[in-house]
């Protein structure tokens, strides 16, 4: 059986990891998509969007009829850029989750190992 020790080591050593790569992929997010580069080739896609969006009369050109977007940035610059804490707390909360969620299994199946073993001896 697993100690508790040894299961809170591993959720922190899983949360700091988490935490880790969160914050190497905002500086990623930040570096290449605040560049002009980037910024062209939003607002060639959205020029895009709004020839298929069927919008004043226009003939939808594509498979789907698209929505054009409303931002001049783009979705992933804005959510790293503005709402990375709340991002990065909901994001905590799901790995917290699944993390406890993961170690009751596992706790669970090794004690029916132990008692099974137990039980086999007897």
């Amino acid at each position: 059986m697993v100690s508790l020790r040894l299961w809170l080591i591993l959720y922190l050593e899983t949360i700091t990891l988490a935490g880790w790569a969160l914050m190497s992929e905002r500086e990623y997010v930040l570096r290449e998509l605040s560049s002009e580069k980037a910024t062209s080739d939003w607002n060639l896609w959205r020029a895009d969007a709004e020839s298929q969006s069927g919008q004043d009369d226009q003939p939808i050109v594509g498979p789907v009829q698209r929505r054009v977007p409303k931002s001049d940035e783009l979705p992933l610059l804005i959510l790293m850029r503005d709402y990375f804490i709340p991002a990065s707390l909901f994001c905590m909360f799901g790995i917290t989750g699944l993390f406890f969620f993961l170690a009751f299994v596992t706790q669970g199946m090794t004690r029916q190992t132990d008692r099974l073993e137990q039980r086999d001896d007897q």
